[in-house]
């Protein structure tokens, strides 16, 4: 299964309770997988893409194109404190960027079922110091059938108010609701190719409202690993600030470090609710369980990564037959790390990627990149791209692309 974060991926899990062995997450059918770009106020990965918006030409393999620019939660139950990094951090912070503490699902329109079609719910607004969002501008939508949908549910969203020398004010934001047909919160936590899993949450201290993720693409599949059909698992834990934002990812146990290397590029786009105290957000210390299976994708997928690592592209169209160039239809940018802030450090990784004639990325792969966990957030990123598909003879046709990215 496939979502763009999702929220955008495509969005919408909650976490289970802690100490739950299995992530349950309900597939709602026709639900929004609703991706929320908070631009500059909270760093969210998620770009805006107008429908139909053109990518550059499409390369030859080796050439670059830069297009880039479960349940309801429970109640988490304290457990052993990580090391002081909780308490340290719960402190009433001085300034802070408004933190979104419910999200709503919004229905598919019904006149679009089936239609196969996604859109993209660009607005504006302010949050008020009630934490509710208010004065909502819609910058772009392409129907008012999407646009209807996504306001009814907005006007449910929760924040944690903005502050400002230590007083609570209003703050403005664009955001970005990008709607799915047909994709719940399972695409997000069992997926084809691998799951991901809770394993404990801890705090220090009484907790009143649990951590919750909202957005979180699976990593990327070595796909050197899927070629030679080798499976893998990964135990990570880390700490979500009071931002919502991972940090201080730690793998405890992996079976490979490109395992390790994929997981550590995915929790760098992965946004939480913080746990709250009150109204206070705190820290939170998180441990997951995500493997790889190679035996669940399909072995035609698998075969064609083979023939690409052998550098047999005949399972693409060359850019020379092409009738007209693949367009993005939405798209997920990559973020760096929490950590890289303070040292002002910029990531590098050029990707290749084929894009399949229902405009879907398959087999991304890095082909260059400053470091190997730059490369997987560059790939966990594009994974949830999507494309109107290139065509030839007035066919969609399969063709492979290739890109930079700058982080």
């Amino acid at each position: 299964m496939r979502g763009t974060n999702v929220m955008t991926e495509q969005p919408g899990w909650d976490e289970p309770a802690s100490g739950g062995g299995e992530a349950d997450g309900l597939c709602r059918g026709r639900a929004l997988m609703a991706g929320l770009l908070l631009l500059s106020s909270l760093a969210w990965p998620l770009g805006a893409s107008a429908a139909g918006e053109a990518a550059k030409p499409v390369t030859e393999p080796g050439q670059t194109a830069d297009l880039a620019g479960d349940a309801p939660p429970g109640e988490a139950k304290a457990a052993e404190s990580r090391p002081a990094d909780t308490t340290e951090r719960n402190k009433a912070p001085q300034n802070r960027n408004p933190i979104l503490l419910k999200y709503v699902p919004t229905e598919y329109p019904k006149e679009f079922v089936g239609s196969g079609m996604d859109a993209d719910v660009v607005v504006t607004l302010m949050v008020d110091r009630m934490g509710r969002a208010s004065h909502i501008r819609v910058e772009g939508s392409p129907d008012p059938a999407f646009t209807d949908a996504a306001l009814e549910a907005l006007g449910q969203f929760e924040f944690l108010p903005a502050i400002k020398n230590g007083r609570v004010t209003n703050s403005s934001l664009q955001m970005t609701l990008q709607v799915r047909e047909d994709l719940g919160d399972r695409a997000l936590v069992d997926y084809q190719g691998g799951k991901i899993e809770l394993i404990i949450i801890t705090n220090a201290g009484k907790i009143d409202t649990p951590v919750k993720r909202i957005f979180g693409p699976r990593p990327a599949y070595p796909i050197e690993l899927l070629a030679a059909g080798k499976s893998g698992e990964v135990v990570v834990e880390f700490i979500v600030g009071e931002d919502g934002i991972p940090r201080d990812t730690r793998i405890k146990e992996t079976t490979g470090p490109e395992f390790s290397s994929a997981v550590e590029g995915a929790i760098a786009l992965w946004r939480f609710s913080p746990a709250l105290a009150g109204a206070q957000p705190v820290v939170s210390g998180l441990r997951y369980r995500v493997s790889f299976q190679a035996g669940e994708i399909p072995e035609s997928l698998r075969a064609t990564a083979k023939r690409m690592l052998a550098g047999d592209n005949s399972d693409v169209v060359s850019v020379k037959q092409l009738e007209t160039q693949p367009k993005v239809r939405s798209k997920i940018e990559p973020v760096a790390p929490a950590t890289d802030a303070a040292t002002r450090r910029t990531r590098r990784a050029d990707v290749v990627f084929m894009v399949d004639a229902k405009g879907v990325v398959r087999l991304p792969r890095v082909l260059k990149a400053s470091d190997p966990v730059a490369g997987y957030i560059a790939l966990a990123a594009v994974s949830y791209w999507t494309f109107e598909p290139a065509t030839r003879n007035r066919e969609p046709v399969p063709v492979l692309v290739t890109m930079p990215f700058r982080f």
